[in-house]
């Protein structure tokens, strides 16, 4: 019995799986294009043909792990935004909070996010509106729908500095866990991530409503996160 051949569309997701598990395990420069389709089991030319090259590649290869993350957040806060439960900056503040570490911590792809934006950190390989634009705006601006709803009597730079304040807390929470949870001598008194996020919404409510001057009790949904 003939075997099916394989559809362009499948060996091109092949392609952009195995390239997504190297470029983050080795990094841009370690990793050539036959590494790439050894692993995936296809042919050097495949490269080539799909993405026009490896520098392409990488760039689509990050679409497709940023799209995961992204994907999950975007959901996730979108229907907390549009639940009549949001009633306070507090609950804001939770709901931003779960959707942006979540898929960072637990996600099928969380490993390989951080280890590409490691890498990235110190070896810049995207171009550089790339990731603010394709990642970082598109949830920021959702999560500013949130912030402007218990935070009316701010200016929008207000409201962007106050919600860049949480995501370093948040940041920092992410690459803590992630190294404790690779000691086998972690510190006892570190607390679990619920404790943690408890923390950081308490904190930065208190932090926001000094200076927005609001005192972020719930306010009329507003018609684009409705």
């Amino acid at each position: 019995m003939k075997s099916i051949p394989e559809s362009p569309p499948e060996t091109r997701q092949r392609i952009v799986d195995a390239a997504i598990q190297l470029f983050a395990d080795q990094g841009f420069d370690a990793t050539s294009v036959r590494d790439i389709t050894t692993a995936a089991s296809c042919n050097v030319a495949a490269v080539n043909y799909h993405f026009g090259g490896k520098e392409k590649l990488y760039v689509e290869a990050a679409r497709s792990l940023l799209g995961d993350i992204q994907g999950t957040r975007m959901a996730t806060l979108g229907d907390e935004l549009r639940s009549p439960a949001m009633k306070s900056l507090e609950d804001f503040l939770r709901s931003f909070a779960r959707a942006f570490v979540g898929p960072l911590l637990s996600g099928p792809r969380s490993r390989l996010f951080m280890t590409w934006f490691a890498r990235e950190m110190v070896d810049q390989r995207l171009p550089p509106e790339f990731f603010f634009d394709e990642f970082i705006r598109p949830f920021m601006d959702l999560a500013l729908t949130g912030m402007r709803r218990f935070t009316q009597n701010s200016t929008p730079p207000q409201q962007m500095l106050c919600l860049m304040s949480v995501v370093g807390q948040l940041m920092h929470i992410v690459k803590g866990l992630q190294i404790f949870a690779r000691s086998a001598n972690a510190p006892p008194f570190i607390p679990d991530l619920d404790t943690q996020i408890d923390h950081i919404v308490t904190f930065s409510a208190a932090g926001i409503r000094a200076v927005t001057g609001h005192n972020g009790e719930t306010m009329p949904i507003p018609e684009e996160s409705a």
